[in-house]
C-alpha cells in the first residue's frame, strides 16, 4: 500500500502514530543551493534535530534509515540525526563516473572543484527497546537488523559454472563441492558499504583488471584432535575445501552495481515529463529497500522527489508513506509508481 502526501515534512509527519514504521530511506535536500531552488537553502531539515527527532518517533524501535548526503555538507545530517538520537552505524558511498565538475576555471590550470564521484549514505539506526537484545528487538517489532543475505552479490556467473558441480581442476570459475562451509552460500559475496554505477564499475576493472577471489579458501588441519573450525585463503591447501574458487578477475564484482537506465525516469509519465532534477536510479533504491527494510514493513520517504523509494517497496513488497511539499512532484510519484505496480514482474527481471 502506497500513502503520498502533499506538503511540509514537519506538519505531515506529525500525522503519522508513533513506532509504526519500518525503516526510513530518502534523500533530502544537500544544503548546497542547488540550482538556487528554495528547498536547498541552508535551512533545510536536513539538518535539523528536530525534523530528524520527529522521524525518530515514528520509527519502530531498532528501525533503520539510509539518508543521502552530499560530500561537503553531509557531516551536518550526521550531527543533526545522532543529536536526534538516531545511531550512525556506517557510511555507504554510492560512487559513480559520470559527475559533472562544477568548477571555475580561474586560468593557468587553476580551479575551484574537483569532478564529484560519490554521495555518502549515512547508515543509521533507532535504538533497540530497552534491555532486549538484536534477536529480541526482531522478533518483538521486525525490525533491528540489515537484511544481509538478500542484498549478498552473485560471486559467479551460474550458467557457466553451477554450484555443485564435481571437478578436481582448480583453473579459474572451477567450483568444488563440500559437505562443510565457511559461508551458508558461498557462491554469493558479502555485502559491501560501496555501491558503484555501471560506468563506475567499467572504471574499477580497468584499474584492477586481475583481482584474486576472497573465497579460495581452505580450512586448516587440527593435529591436537580437534574439529579445525579455522580458515585460511593460504595458497597452500592444508585441508577441507571451502567450496568456491572463482579465480581472478576485475574488482568490480566485489560490490554491488547499480544499473542505470535513461528511459525509468519517465516511466508511466505518458506524453509528461519527469522534471525533477535529482532522480536517483530505480536499481540503487531497489538494493537500498532491500538490505534495510524487512518485507511487508513500511518505508517512510519524507523527501519523495519523483518517488524512486515508492517504486522500490512495489518491487520489494512493502508498504510505502511518501511525502513531498511539491504537488506536481506528488502526481510524478503516482504515475512512476502505479507504472511499476503493472511492470512488477518485467522491472524486476531488470534486476
Amino acid at each position: 500500500m502506497e500513502t503520498l502526501l502533499t506538503g511540509n515534512s514537519f506538519d505531515r509527519l506529525k500525522e503519522l502514530p508513533d513506532n509504526s514504521v519500518g525503516a526510513l530511506v530518502t534523500d533530502p535536500p544537500y544544503l548546497i543551493n542547488f540550482l538556487g531552488n528554495d528547498w536547498d537553502k541552508e535551512n533545510s531539515p536536513a539538518a535539523d534535530k528536530g525534523f530528524w527527532s520527529l522521524c525518530l518517533a515514528k520509527l519502530k524501535p531498532g528501525a533503520h534509515g539510509l539518508v543521502f548526503g552530499h560530500s561537503r555538507q553531509h557531516h551536518r545530517v550526521m550531527v543533526a540525526l545522532e543529536d536526534a538520537g538516531f545511531e550512525i552505524r556506517d557510511v555507504m558511498m554510492w560512487m559513480y563516473g559520470q559527475g559533472f565538475p562544477k568548477n571555475h576555471n580561474i586560468g593557468n590550470g587553476y580551479g575551484t572543484a574537483l569532478k564529484p564521484a560519490y554521495e555518502p549514505i549515512i547508515l543509521v539506526r533507532k535504538p533497540l527497546e530497552r534491555k532486549l537484545t538484536i534477536k529480541k528487538n526482531f522478533e518483538k517489532h521486525g525490525v533491528g537488523a540489515l537484511n544481509i543475505e538478500a542484498s549478498k552479490i552473485p560471486a559467479v556467473d551460474k550458467n557457466k559454472f553451477p554450484v555443485g558441480d564435481y571437478t578436481t581442476d582448480t583453473t579459474v570459475g572451477k567450483i568444488r563441492p563440500t559437505t562443510r562451509t565457511a559461508d551458508p552460500t558461498p557462491d554469493k559475496r558479502y555485502p559491501a558499504n560501496i555501491i558503484l554505477d555501471e560506468a563506475a564499475g567499467d572504471i574499477l576493472n580497468e584499474q584492477a583488471p586481475q583481482v584474486g577471489s576472497l573465497f579460495k579458501a581452505t580450512r586448516k588441519k587440527d593435529t591436537t584432535g580437534g574439529t579445525g573450525h579455522s580458515w585460511t585463503n593460504a595458497g597452500k591447501r592444508t585441508g577441507e575445501d571451502n567450496g568456491l574458487h572463482d579465480g581472478l578477475g576485475g574488482a568490480a564484482r566485489f560490490f554491488y552495481c547499480a544499473k542505470i537506465s535513461s528511459k525509468e525516469r519517465n516511466w508511466g509519465m505518458g506524453k509528461d515529463k519527469n522534471t525533477h532534477p535529482t532522480v536517483k536510479p530505480l536499481s540503487l533504491m531497489n538494493y537500498l529497500v532491500r538490505l534495510v527494510a524487512p518485507e511487508g514493513e513500511t518505508v517512510l520517504d519524507p523527501f519523495m522527489g519523483s518517488g524512486s523509494t515508492g517504486m522500490a517497496c512495489v518491487l520489494n513488497n512493502n508498504n510505502f508513506i511518501g511525502i513531498d511539499l511539491d504537488e506536481e512532484f506528488v502526481e510524478t510519484s503516482k504515475k512512476r509508481i502505479t507504472y511499476v505496480k503493472n511492470n512488477k514482474e518485467k522491472i524486476n527481471g531488470l534486476f
